[in-house]
């Protein structure tokens, strides 16, 4: 990577990470709902975008072709197969992870079960649906909402890391590049995490060094739907399904630890690894018939 591309990536990361910080300080100090951590979502958007007007790079039309210059039926089937692979690995590793500890959590497997949660925790679901009509209808809403709602606010992020970041480091070899991009998108998240708690409420610190391992082993996985694709948007679907998925989708019983229940605890990291894997098989097999 010349070293023009690595003070421009330095440039950004410490313009994203202020932004990130100053904004979860206002959360903090204004006690802002969670809702309002799309403005985080936000800044590392509009961080990318400055970045891009210092570069003197045309920012609409740098937007514009991350959506016409993709075939959208593969960009679809892409994710849809993603979504179905994901939370089908994941359920998996629930499945066995809990037989090792109920601090990973317990996949609900019964109506019954499922009945009493729902009126315990209040999913909204009618106490005369089953759980496979539950477990369809949830899946089937976060595939929707990560294509459309949950995405349009996870190409936020996207376009940051699997764009202005996938740019600047794109003359490194792909480990390279995935572990870079994962390692400072972790970190961009620390602000967040050591001052609201987001998703590791209980152990902030050891919060942010797994989320580094999280986004990591994750960016190998939407890297590789950014090369793919030749945009950002297929990630940033999967991006949406992710967080769409970790509030329609899985019913737990009990109340998984964050640093090992899903799906930014290390359940979750086994999942992206096993999809990972997956997928590369699947490309590689592709390539040899």
């Amino acid at each position: 990577m010349s070293g023009t591309a690595t003070k421009e990536l330095i440039r950004f990361f410490s313009i994203s990470f202020f932004f990130a910080t100053a904004v979860t300080i206002a959360m903090y100090a204004f006690e802002l709902p969670a809702e309002a951590l799309v403005l985080v979502m936000g800044s590392v958007f509009f961080s990318a975008i400055v970045c891009e007007k210092i570069d003197g790079v045309s920012v609409a039309k740098n937007i514009l072709s991350q959506f016409t210059t993709v075939r959208w039926v593969k960009i679809v089937k892409s994710y849809a197969f993603f979504a179905v692979l994901f939370l089908c690995i994941q359920i998996m590793c629930i499945m066995l992870l809990s037989f090792v500890s109920p601090a990973f959590g317990t996949l609900v497997t019964s109506d019954v079960a499922f009945q009493q949660l729902n009126a315990q925790v209040g999913f909204g679901y009618s106490q005369t649906m089953s759980l496979v009509q539950a477990a369809f209808g949830s899946v089937l809403m976060a595939i929707i909402l990560g294509a459309t709602i949950s995405g349009a606010f996870a190409f936020l992020e996207e376009y940051a890391w699997r764009g202005y970041v996938y740019q600047k480091t794109a003359e490194l070899s792909y480990f390279k590049q995935d572990m870079i991009i994962g390692v400072l998108w972790g970190l961009w998240h620390a602000p967040a995490i050591m001052l609201l708690g987001l998703n590791y409420p209980d152990n902030r610190l050891e919060g942010v060094i797994l989320m580094v391992i999280f986004t990591t082993v994750v960016s190998f996985v939407f890297n590789a739907m950014r090369r793919s694709s030749g945009s950002v948007v297929l990630s940033a679907m999967g991006h949406g399904f992710i967080n769409a998925a970790g509030a329609q989708i899985l019913f737990f019983a009990g109340q998984p630890d964050g640093l090992l229940g899903p799906v930014t605890g290390l359940s979750g990291i086994m999942a992206f690894l096993i999809t990972y894997a997956v997928m590369r098989f699947g490309a590689v097999t592709a390539r040899t018939t």
